[in-house]
């Protein structure tokens, strides 16, 4: 999946880096919340899937459990969704609105402040659950469908693979 690098002022960089210091903070200070808590119990005992959820939820706390066990290293995922999906938002909407990347207010994109702002992925940022996930596989999803529009795009087998590769991704 090729995109765009979004981090390219100075501004951005301090800003996303000044964000996540501060979600690395809560992470450590704050106590697994109960729907971390039962993905975590997934993640210890791994199927193909669960009753009520889906299982890549499990899988990647699974991966991290092989780390340690600390409330940290399973907020590990949701840190990296969460930079992994503010990044893919910007490069999307440099691709979709070439505009929007050249608006700026105190320094800084319009988007950016708009997804800095924001309570609710700040929130997905700090616990693994199905929609912290579902973030960057519809960004990413987006990405590859907006390349695919390309008439000249279509005979890239590569692109539709990545798009069925994303599409399972976002069933589990």
């Amino acid at each position: 999946l090729a995109w765009r690098t979004p981090w390219s002022t100075p501004g951005l960089r301090l800003a996303f880096g000044l964000a996540l210091g501060l979600h690395l903070i809560w992470a450590a200070c704050l106590g697994l919340s109960p729907d971390e808590a039962h993905y975590a119990l997934y993640g210890e005992h791994l199927a193909l899937s669960y009753h009520d959820h889906p299982p890549l939820v499990g899988w990647l706390q699974a991966l991290a459990l092989a780390l340690g066990s600390s409330d940290l290293i399973l907020r590990v995922w949701p840190l990296v969704l969460w930079w992994l999906t503010g990044g893919l938002l910007l490069s999307f909407n440099d691709l979709v609105f070439p505009r929007v990347s050249k608006t700026h207010w105190l320094g800084l994109r319009v988007d950016a402040w708009l997804w800095l702002g924001s309570g609710l992925p700040h929130l997905m940022g700090l616990a693994l659950v199905p929609d912290s996930l579902l973030m960057p596989l519809t960004l990413g999803l987006m990405h590859l469908v907006w390349r695919l529009a390309d008439p000249q795009a279509v005979q890239r087998t590569g692109l539709w693979l990545s798009l069925g590769v994303l599409l399972g991704l976002a069933g589990l």
